[in-house]
């Protein structure tokens, strides 16, 4: 039995959007909701096309490929671009609860003040 990854990563050339089929959802692309003509591009996006996905929708992928749509990518190329999310999801939860201790701090610190200030 061979230990060959079956799926297919892929992630966005600029300028295409290729949806992942039978789900609506763009791949390496977001439009802004409030102007959906804007389309934002993640080029370092891979996605991670089972088996099972590639056999339903095989004409459209290769037709994706083939025009340069999609990139072909490699299972270490998906790997790092999860550690590269993960990374930022990490710092940014770190800064938002260096936010919410810092608001938390001057919130107590102004309460304070103002019993002082009733006391007073």
């Amino acid at each position: 039995m061979s230990d060959a990854d079956p799926a297919l990563y892929v992630s966005i050339v600029k300028g295409h959007l290729v949806q992942r089929y039978g789900t609506g959802i763009l791949i390496g692309a977001t439009r802004d909701p409030r102007d959906p003509s804007q389309v934002t591009w993640d080029e370092d996006e891979v996605v991670k096309l089972s088996e099972h996905e590639q056999a339903a929708y095989r004409r459209e992928y290769a037709r994706a490929l083939r025009d340069g749509a999609l990139k072909q990518r490699r299972p270490a190329d998906f790997d790092a671009a999860n550690a590269k999310r993960n990374e930022r999801t990490v710092a940014d939860v770190a800064r938002a609860k260096t936010e919410a201790d810092a608001a938390a701090t001057k919130a107590k610190a102004e309460a304070a003040k103002q019993q002082k200030t009733e006391k007073e």
